[in-house]
């Protein structure tokens, strides 16, 4: 990736601080679409134009999810990284805030970004049964969690009519509903 001017985006679940390290300014945005637009307006007061600027980020989930979809809206170019790659890279280092993050993050994408490829859109319907798998995944958790209680208490002694069991079962045969849904749900994306 080569573009003329790299930003360092750290972003939590309400705000984004970014850096530009070719004008060496910080500014820090709400993460949600009025945020988004600050950030166009932002990058005009620096003259940098969306084509030749690149922003790197670390993987964060969710909360990276809309602006992802902005910077495609807009055709610019992301990176995201792992943030134990971008802390591996540093070395021992001092002091931690958002801003500095972000200046970090835009420094490893000085020195990195020859070896990094940016992010393509991702389909939505594959986008929709990443996010139905880990629902899955945590409700596969969650009964398991449950059974092991279940057991556990009727090895004490607890009766199979007692408060404790049945409000147990109850749960459980909620979330085997939920698995349920969740599978036709995948299903479904698949049939499309």
């Amino acid at each position: 990736m080569k573009v003329q001017h790299i930003i360092g985006a750290d972003l939590s679940k309400k705000t984004i601080d970014v850096f530009c390290h070719s004008t060496g300014t910080h500014h820090c945005i709400e993460n949600n679409e009025s945020g988004f637009r600050l950030l166009l307006q932002w990058f005009k007061e620096q003259n940098v134009s969306t084509c030749q600027a690149g922003i790197f980020m670390e993987h964060t989930g969710l909360y990276s999810y809309l602006f992802e979809e902005f910077l495609h809206r807009y055709s610019i170019l992301f990176v995201k990284v792992a943030a134990l790659e971008i802390l591996r890279s540093q070395g021992i280092v001092r002091g931690k805030s958002d801003k500095i993050d972000a200046r970090r993050i835009a420094l490893y994408g000085v020195e990195k970004q020859h070896k990094l490829i940016p992010h393509a859109p991702v389909d939505k319907d594959l986008d929709r049964l990443k996010m139905l798998n880990t629902v899955r995944s945590g409700l596969v958790r969650q009964k398991t969690s449950l059974k092991c209680s279940l057991k556990e208490y009727r090895n004490i002694g607890i009766k199979e009519s007692d408060l404790i069991i049945k409000s147990q079962q109850k749960v459980l045969a909620m979330l085997e509903k939920r698995l349920l849904k969740a599978m036709k749900g995948s299903a479904a994306i698949m049939v499309i």
